[in-house]
């Protein structure tokens, strides 16, 4: 196991998509104004980003079996075996408990936010990604 293998696990390249919690103080201008604003805004970001890498992890880890047997997905760390099962429930709970210590700070409403978040993240997984809404 390589660090490496850890990365594309948590799947940090789409964490990209967690920069959009920038943008409103952003545009309103107040983003650079307000030092501490910043660093709350960091905080949520990185929240937001375990969090995401926590259903990312629980997805790979529900769908082992046939990403085994997909061309591209074979390779990923759990699929290849470069990253073993207990190892990865390990890496989610460290993501899962970090990003809930972190919201602590934020208060119970963007806890629920990112429970909800990962609910959904969940559910995919489990249920919604078996739903065919247009064939």
């Amino acid at each position: 196991m390589k660090i490496l293998d850890i990365l594309s696990l948590l799947r940090i390249h789409q964490w990209i998509k967690n920069l959009l919690i920038f943008a409103p103080p952003f545009f309103a201008g107040i983003f650079f104004n307000n030092i501490q604003m910043f660093f709350q805004m960091i905080l949520a970001f990185f929240c937001f980003s375990l969090i995401s890498s926590s259903a990312y992890i629980i997805n790979d880890l529900t769908d082992i079996d046939d990403d085994k047997l997909h061309p591209t997905k074979k390779n990923r760390p759990l699929p290849s075996g470069r990253i073993n099962k207990y190892i990865a429930v390990l890496i989610l709970l460290v993501c899962l408990v970090s990003s809930i210590f972190i919201s602590f700070y934020f208060g119970t409403s963007f806890l629920l936010v990112l429970a909800l978040y990962l609910l959904l993240g969940v559910a995919y997984s489990l249920f919604l990604q078996y739903l065919v809404i247009l064939d």
